[in-house]
């Protein structure tokens, strides 16, 4: 007999005697093969008790103050004859009366992967911390990452070969040529101040694992969230294919550090704060930061003025204070010259924690002189309390820096690893440790144990149903908005990257619907130059270099969707096919590039590719067949459309031996057959699982 035990916040709820619970459970359904977090959940009612108005705080009560906050989940924990069975978030739908009484409380329970939709909820990838990878923005510096796949921060940042600007790149080993946007190195240094890569046209691309790791690093206990987020290595880690996929940082279009019109700013985050004065209340200022907790208990309130004296009075600049943990400015001037400061005050009505920086910006380069005053009047220590704290900044500009929160893409944080999780048909459930495991649906399945249920099966009610819910699946990318991809669906009449239909569907299969998995990604067709010289010494007339462009199909520049890709640092072998960086003077370096950042839809090391479909390689010229599809969906697809596949409906009651221990890969076999699980919903009060399983395919 099963008695279902519900903890909330670790506190144990009163429960009705014959309520019926029941928990349904799967990790892939194959009635939604794009469901990614997938939850066990159902609703369920618990008595308004002296005990549970207490843990819900009268919810149904609105003159409370500080009451029962339902628009949050809250930790719960299910136990089954006091043995742990699932933890998981506990959601408040609602109060039934009686009589203008509380009678009974609706909820519903959620297993914990479907909390990081809670945790992350409509945060973007501009609240993580990624000021690690800061950095200057010259001439130098890019040419430098460009050649170079660990220049910067050991190669979290990169910068590929994408023209972010109108200018069409192209490949003239013809010594007279000195047209604008030829990349041909010329050894005799020939050429207009046009004749290479400009710096200014390409953009840094951030590898994909240190968002990974700012997404853990942000969402912890620690910094006020319910629980920590933190992934298995399973596949985000430092191996392929994942270890060599970029995403590139434009936020908006054109050059970077462009606002939404693409007026280019300059701006700086100050910084090398010279301290000086006591540091009595902790105002712990940091190189660039001042974190400060503000909360009701201490009645302290903070004054902060920052004051800019410009050496040039006529440049227009803006200056603000931005709070990093809500990703908010708290306090700005905008478009004013000469001497200008901004204030303002946190006290027990902005309580909180902040992370406060002072940005000034700049469309021209501005040298300016900071001072920083900070002011702590302590109130309940009146007539002693006050203490100022005069913070120097020296000198500053806004020559040059590319802030990387401000560059990545206007995308949501579940957007982006939900597309992840599509991209490569990864699967997620917490673990004992609370460890989010994530893992390729097909090593998700490598790994399993047997239960045989035979003698728990009642197998005169069971049921065999087709299992093919569609008729065909769709995988796609976004629609295509750069030039060379929009060509190509011009041309091929097909969308590079995408699949319409994959290859083990049946076209003769009439029942079903069409069902769609749409990345939130951009595709982008990349270019090998051919050499325009009739006279080429290359063989085929092909370079060795291949770029991007961001532009639309009038090709002028335009900003795509987010896009991720591979990043392929490529060694120049040939003397002839050198890329010319423009320096400025003239128009080569005093020696040409003989590697650089080649974007990439083929990662190198494994030949795994990032489109949906087999497609020619951009590089080699050569089909590859190394596709998401193959390697990724295949087997679990193919399964799907097969002929055999079957769902058998039986009902079981599982003992808790079972029940305690099986996880969703493992296999159930009854009468000798195995099979794989689809979902299992379980009726806590009567015992009675009801189990929907796929048979096993040979």
């Amino acid at each position: 007999m099963l008695a279902l035990q519900i903890y909330i916040n670790g506190l144990r709820a009163d429960m009705f005697k014959d309520e019926s619970v029941s928990i349904t459970q799967s990790i892939q359904n194959v009635r939604d093969v794009g469901k990614i977090f997938t939850d066990f959940t159902k609703s369920f009612n618990l008595p308004a008790s002296k005990n549970n108005n207490k843990i819900f705080k009268h919810f149904y009560n609105f003159n409370i103050d500080a009451g029962f906050d339902a628009r949050t989940k809250i930790s719960s924990k299910l136990e089954l004859n006091f043995l742990e069975f699932k933890t998981g978030v506990l959601q408040l739908n609602g109060v039934k009366m009686k009589n203008n009484q509380a009678s009974s409380y609706n909820v519903t329970f959620f297993g914990n992967t479907v909390n990081l939709k809670t945790l992350l909820a409509e945060d973007k990838l501009d609240v993580l911390n990624l000021s690690a990878y800061d950095h200057t923005y010259s001439k130098l510096i890019v040419k430098n990452a460009l050649q170079s796949d660990t220049y910067l921060s050991s190669g979290a940042i990169v910068y590929p070969l994408i023209q972010a600007e109108a200018g069409r790149y192209f490949f003239n080993s013809d010594a007279t040529n000195e047209e604008d946007y030829n990349v041909h190195y010329q050894s005799n240094g020939q050429g207009s101040l046009n004749h290479g890569v400009e710096y200014t046209n390409l953009k840094p691309a951030i590898r994909l694992q240190e968002i990974i790791d700012a997404i853990e690093a942000r969402y912890t206990v620690a910094n006020g969230f319910s629980s920590d987020i933190v992934f298995s290595s399973d596949f985000f880690n430092n191996s392929e294919p994942f270890a060599s996929l970029y995403l590139w940082l434009a936020r908006n279009k054109g050059r970077i550090g462009t606002n939404t019109d693409g007026q280019q700013v300059l701006n700086k985050v100050i910084g090398n704060w010279q301290l000086s004065g006591s540091d009595n209340y902790s105002f712990n200022i940091g190189n660039t930061t001042w974190s400060v907790n503000i909360n009701t208990a201490d009645k302290i309130v903070y004054f902060a003025i920052l004051s800019i004296v410009p050496t040039d009075n006529s440049i227009v600049y803006t200056a603000y204070a931005i709070d990093n943990v809500s990703n908010t400015r708290i306090a700005e001037i905008t478009n004013v010259t000469g001497n200008n400061s901004v204030d303002f005050t946190l006290d027990e009505n902005t309580a909180g924690n902040y992370e406060i920086q002072w940005v000034v910006e700049s469309t021209s380069a501005l040298s300016f002189t900071p001072t920083l005053e900070l002011t702590a009047n302590d109130i309940l220590n009146f007539g002693g309390g006050t203490n100022d704290y005069v913070v120097n900044g020296g000198t500053n500009d806004t020559l040059g820096f590319v802030y990387i929160n401000q560059n990545v893409p206007d995308i949501k944080i579940i957007d982006f690893l939900t597309g992840l999780f599509q991209t490569y048909n990864l699967t997620a459930f917490v673990n004992d440790q609370n460890i989010i495991e994530v893992k390729t649906l097909d090593s998700f399945y490598a790994t399993s144990n047997s239960y045989d249920i035979t003698a728990h099966v009642e197998m005169n009610t069971s049921e065999i149903k087709m299992a093919l819910p569609y008729n065909d699946i769709q995988f796609k990318f976004q629609e295509p908005d750069s030039f060379l991809a929009i060509n190509f669906n011009r041309i091929q009449n097909q969308v590079f990257g995408d699949l319409l239909s994959p290859p083990s569907r049946d076209t003769s299969i009439d029942v079903g619907t069409k069902y769609t998995i749409e990345l939130p990604f951009a595709k982008m067709v990349y270019e090998r130059l051919s050499d325009q010289n009739s006279s080429s010494t290359l063989t085929n007339n092909q370079s060795e270099i291949q770029w991007g462009w961001s532009v639309n199909a009038d090709q002028e520049t335009d900003l795509t969707k987010p896009l991720i890709f591979y990043n392929v640092n490529q060694t120049i072998s040939s003397a002839d096919s050198k890329l010319s960086f423009k320096d400025g003077v003239t128009s080569n370096e005093a020696a040409g590039l003989t590697t650089y950042n080649r974007p990439s839809n083929v990662n190198l090391n494994s030949s795994q590719t990032i489109n949906f479909g087999s497609e020619v390689d951009e590089y080699t010229g050569t089909t590859n067949n190394q596709s998401l599809f193959q390697n990724y969906y295949s087997s679990y697809i193919s399964d799907v459309f097969n002929i055999k596949r079957r769902i058998t409906k039986v009902k079981a009651y599982l003992p808790l031996s079972i029940l305690l221990n099986y996880n969703l890969n493992d296999k159930f076999i009854i009468n000798d057959i195995s099979y794989k699980i689809n979902t299992v919903r379980t009726n806590m009060l009567t015992g009675e699982s009801s189990l929907e399983l796929l048979n096993e395919l040979s």
